[in-house]
């Protein structure tokens, strides 16, 4: 797993202990984000809105799916509002579109 440069800056951003999250890209936002998976560290009080925004922040090129992004904690979807905990592995998918 990739440890990012992105990380020791963010456990400070809603405050609290940092803990350690795992960050994987598919498909399209693997290519975007140049990578597939990174280890994140985030805040204890972090929730997936904050996770989203630090993604958006440090990988510009998915902000234009923003509104559209898919979220997964631990295999399952999530919630901007979900509160993240330690060991947690956030997944983040563009739209699925086909027939």
């Amino acid at each position: 797993m990739i440890y990012s440069r992105l990380q020791s800056r963010n456990a400070n951003l809603t405050g609290g202990k940092p803990m350690l999250l795992k960050v994987k890209y598919f498909a399209r936002f693997r290519e975007l984000a140049g990578k597939s998976e990174e280890a994140v560290e985030m805040s204890e009080r972090a929730m997936i809105l904050d996770l989203k925004k630090m993604v958006l922040r440090d990988h510009p090129l998915l902000s234009s799916y923003e509104s559209s992004m898919i979220v997964a904690r631990n295999e399952n979807f999530a919630r901007d509002d979900d509160y993240l905990q330690a060991g947690d592995e956030i997944d983040f998918f563009p739209p699925v579109s086909g027939g």
